[in-house]
């Protein structure tokens, strides 16, 4: 078991060329106020005990009830990540006293490359978002979420970049593979980025489920392999995905058990009508799904 995870909207003021859209190909109407997802939650908490929400999109900084969804998440003893490409969160920072942690995307620290990755112009917003964060919260976890594609942003000189960069704001370094490229063999990319953080004098310190953990001058450095990446080399695919993948919510008060599959399933009435019961049964129901009809095992 692992986190829901919430897309509040499909909204978004980049266009990066490496999203996923958290597998929703389909624009959705955002069907969900911040009373359906506290009511979500604690269904999920009391009847199965989940934790944490994972926040996302989109951009979820641009819903406009997005306070309000995270105090009243929060207000339920939520643990919450949220995660942002950054560009507003200097409008948001008072978010911070009700998050555990934050995720910002960040492709690169070389404007040029970013501004070609993201389709944007708002680099130095971002920027700015990270900086006044930091120093609002000073022991505040912040990740910053790279997707990593060889000969666009990972190389030698933009990883030193991104340690130095790291070590001057005291934010976490979390390397992840372009979501796409779980079609390549196992751990391509992930191997890659580990030569060159070891290349650079990083140390690896810990490696769990499909996480490597290093160290460099007490800068925090983390590789996320492609859960698929994981889920094809264990000997019980299915047992695997149902305890480390999270439940996807949509924007339309959908359940989506896997980004990869196609298959949904409607919780709205029964959010709608606070039937706690049947939205229970519907969760369970998406948790067996987990690791069935994956396009990438069973092919």
């Amino acid at each position: 078991m692992s986190d829901l995870r919430f897309i509040v909207t499909q909204q978004c003021n980049f266009n990066c060329f490496f999203c996923h859209r958290e597998g929703v190909k389909i624009y959705e109407k955002e069907k969900l106020s911040a009373e359906d997802y506290v009511f979500i939650f604690e269904t999920a908490r009391i009847l199965f005990g989940y934790k944490g929400v994972t926040i996302t999109g989109g951009e979820p900084l641009l819903r406009s009830d997005i306070e309000e969804i995270i105090k009243d998440l929060r207000s339920r003893r939520a643990k919450i990540t949220l995660v942002t490409n950054g560009s507003l969160l200097y409008q948001y920072i008072s978010l911070g006293n009700f998050l555990a942690k934050i995720h910002i995307s960040l492709f690169s620290l070389e404007t040029k490359i970013w501004q070609e990755a993201t389709k944007s112009v708002l680099y130095m917003q971002v920027i700015k978002g990270v900086k006044l964060f930091r120093k609002n919260y000073p022991k505040k976890i912040i990740k910053l979420n790279i997707v990593s594609v060889p000969n666009k942003n990972i190389n030698e000189q933009n990883i030193l970049k991104f340690l130095k960069f790291a070590q001057e704001f005291g934010v976490f370094l979390k390397f992840i593979p372009p979501v796409l490229d779980c079609n390549l063999p196992p751990n391509y990319i992930t191997n890659k980025i580990n030569s060159m953080l070891i290349g650079v004098g990083a140390s690896l310190i810990k490696e769990s489920n499909r996480k490597r953990f290093y160290s460099l001058k007490n800068i925090k450095i983390e590789i996320d392999s492609c859960i698929c990446d994981k889920v094809r080399t264990t000997p019980d695919p299915k047992k695997f995905c149902q305890k480390h993948s999270d439940i996807f919510i949509t924007p339309g008060g959908k359940l989506k058990p896997c980004m990869f599959d196609a298959s949904t399933i409607s919780i709205l009435e029964e959010v709608k009508n606070r039937k706690d019961v049947s939205l229970g049964k519907k969760l369970w129901q998406a948790q067996q799904l987990l690791g069935d009809n994956c396009p990438l095992i069973y092919r």
